[in-house]
């Protein structure tokens, strides 16, 4: 899928998967930029794959959801790198230490 104006990175910080309150694996994500909603910036996001959505959330600096209003919802089946790209971002792909040797 080729996605238009993405103008960011997100950085997904591995250390704080876990499984969100619903079951579904919830993945924890810093914004570079930062993204500008309604309620301010926000740098990072959770972001929930869930049977009824992908939902992502503004997140605090520990990987957990600060605000329970989602900043971006796509249907369901729809990958985190997806509504990503759709709020403008692309993950950042780093090299594991051990390959940079």
């Amino acid at each position: 899928m080729t996605h238009l104006g993405i103008t960011g990175v997100a950085d997904e910080m591995a250390w704080h998967r876990r499984t969100s309150p619903i079951g579904a694996p919830q993945r924890h994500y810093q914004l570079e930029p930062v993204l500008v909603i309604p309620e301010g910036v926000c740098d990072g996001v959770v972001i929930i794959a869930g049977a009824r959505g992908t939902y992502a959330y503004a997140s605090d600096c520990n990987g957990d959801i600060a605000d329970f209003e989602p900043v971006a919802v796509a249907p369901p089946g729809t990958g985190e790198d997806d509504l990503l790209a759709v709020m403008g971002y692309a993950i950042c792909a780093r090299r594991p230490l051990r390959d940079l040797a």
